[in-house]
């Protein structure tokens, strides 16, 4: 009868522990996804703000050519999702979204962009300087939080008991924001 009852205890810990490590696989899921839309409004926040900027005047000719040029390659590929890790692969009616094939390439040209024509300017802009610190916290929480989920996914219940099912594992942002 012993036997029984600390068998019926393990059971329910384990049950427990497993419930439990599944909750918190799912928020973290969550926060990935949530953290994702912000980096995605963040880096089109910058976009606009470095296509503005370029047209303000305060630039020189080429400058102001480059920078409009990034910007606009950014806006464009907009639609594409932010990184390949299937997260953002929601089917509507049978259709797959595009792929995100150089948006990563895109958002670091921008940034190269900003660099060499914003950053050597004596005066800053504002909205640009604002645009570009929230694309550089969110790229850093949204890092963040998918570090945290890959690291619940590769806890041993988890995996034992394939918890993450057939979600794709998150995967980190990694622009040139500086």
């Amino acid at each position: 009868m012993k036997w029984l009852i600390a068998i019926a205890v393990i059971v329910v810990v384990l049950a427990v522990a497993v419930v439990f490590r599944a909750r918190k696989l799912d928020n973290l899921n969550r926060a990935v996804t949530r953290s994702r839309r912000v980096l995605e409004n963040a880096l089109n926040e910058r976009a606009h703000a470095a296509l503005t900027a370029a047209q303000s005047g305060q630039l020189d000719i080429a400058g102001a050519m480059v920078l409009a040029d990034a910007a606009t390659n950014v806006l464009d590929a907009t639609m594409f999702p932010i990184v390949d890790d299937g997260l953002d692969a929601i089917s509507i009616d049978g259709a797959q979204p595009p792929t995100s094939a150089n948006r990563l390439a895109l958002e670091s040209e921008l940034s190269r962009a900003l660099r060499l024509t914003v950053d050597e300017l004596d005066t800053s802009i504002a909205p640009l300087e604002q645009a570009r610190d929230r694309v550089r916290m969110a790229r850093r929480f949204h890092n963040s939080k998918v570090s945290r989920a890959r690291k619940v996914r590769g806890n041993l219940l988890v995996r034992v008991f394939h918890l993450h099912g057939s979600a794709p594992a998150p995967v980190t942002v990694d622009i040139d924001d500086e």
